[in-house]
C-alpha cells in the first residue's frame, strides 16, 4: 500500500464536446474546482497524443488520466474523445501513478461497455430522442456518477486509509 496521502482526490470526466470543444463533464467531490481549472483539466483532450493512461502536472494538482475513445455508432465515422482524471494535491509515486492507472483502466471499460454512452454526455443537446431514450440517458448519467463516486471510495480505501481511518 505505501504512502498515505493527505487530500481526498478529485476525480474529473471530461470528453470533447461536439459544439463546444473540451469540457469537463462531472467532478467529484462537486465544486471543488474553479472554472479556469476544470478548463485546463478539459484542454488535455486537445494535447491527446495517444489513448491510454498518462501523468501530467498541474500548478495546484498531480493528474493521473487515462484518455480513451468511443465510437457511439457504428454507423458515425467521428469517435467520441473521453479523458478521466484523478487529481492530488501533491506527487505521486510510480507504484502509486501504476495502480491507479489500472483502477481508471477498469472505470473506462465500465463505460466503454455502455452502448448508449455518448447519449449522457449530449443531454442538453438531444432534441431528437424520444422521451424513452432521453429517460435511460438520465439514469445512464446517474449510474456514471455513481461509478466516479465509487471510484473515489476505491482510491480513498487504498490510498488514504488514514485519513479515511483517523484511528490506525
Amino acid at each position: 500500500m505505501g504512502r498515505m496521502y493527505r487530500m481526498e482526490p478529485i476525480i474529473v470526466l471530461s470528453h470533447f464536446h461536439r459544439k463546444m470543444g473540451p469540457v469537463v463533464f462531472y467532478s467529484f467531490p462537486e465544486r471543488m474546482l474553479d472554472a479556469e481549472q476544470s478548463c485546463r483539466i478539459a484542454k488535455m483532450l486537445d494535447e491527446m497524443e495517444h489513448k491510454g493512461p498518462f501523468a501530467r502536472s498541474l500548478e495546484e494538482f498531480q493528474a493521473i488520466n487515462y484518455n480513451f475513445e468511443i465510437q457511439p455508432d457504428p454507423e458515425r465515422i467521428s469517435k467520441e474523445l473521453f479523458l478521466i482524471s484523478l487529481l492530488f494535491e501533491e506527487q505521486v509515486t510510480p507504484e502509486v501513478e501504476r495502480e491507479i492507472a489500472g483502477l481508471l483502466r477498469a472505470f473506462t471499460e465500465r463505460m466503454k461497455a455502455e452502448r448508449e454512452l455518448y447519449n449522457v454526455f449530449y443531454l442538453d443537446d438531444l432534441t431528437a430522442l424520444s422521451a424513452h431514450e432521453k429517460k435511460s440517458a438520465a439514469q445512464l448519467n446517474l449510474l456514471i456518477k455513481s461509478w466516479a463516486r465509487e471510484l473515489q471510495v476505491q482510491v480513498l480505501t487504498e490510498f488514504f486509509q488514514e485519513a479515511a481511518n483517523p484511528s490506525l
